[in-house]
């Protein structure tokens, strides 16, 4: 079921590994506009937990922000994909580079209903950082 407008849906958690020389090319995590509109949701956050050390390799890098975070086990990593009304924030297209050394992240995607007729200000972003705080989220890529 697709969340209601102003509603969070918080989908399923996804563990990844990655072997020597593995990666995730540039990408969005924030669902093409005309999709999210189609739809009437986006996602909004995307929290990823580093589980392990990595000394070599593996960082996520935002291909726009000139800013890389390297993989340390505990650490995570909270940014937002897209706006409130939808559209997603191209500022975190990013990448999972080459792994050197094995990493393991979990990660967990937060979307939010909206309704395109509606005239009124969506919740803003700081409903949504409150939200993931009281479930123990940490760290963020500046908006």
């Amino acid at each position: 079921k697709m969340p209601s407008p102003g509603t969070f849906c918080y989908e399923s958690i996804q563990l990844a590994r990655y072997d020597g020389g593995q990666l995730f090319m540039s990408h969005e995590d924030a669902f093409p506009a005309d999709l999210a509109s189609e739809n009437q949701f986006q996602r909004r956050a995307t929290l990823i937990l580093y589980l392990n050390d990595v000394a070599e390799g593996g960082a996520t890098s935002f291909d726009h922000l000139n800013v890389a975070v390297k993989p340390s086990c505990g650490q995570a990593l909270l940014f937002f994909p897209a706006f409130a009304s939808g559209e997603p924030d191209s500022r975190t297209v990013h990448t999972a580079e080459a792994a050197i050394d094995q990493k393991w992240i979990a990660q967990q995607w937060v979307a939010c209903g909206f309704s395109s007729a509606a005239v009124r200000a969506p919740p803003g972003q700081s409903d949504l950082v409150a939200d993931l705080m009281q479930r123990g989220g940490a760290g963020a890529v500046p908006k």
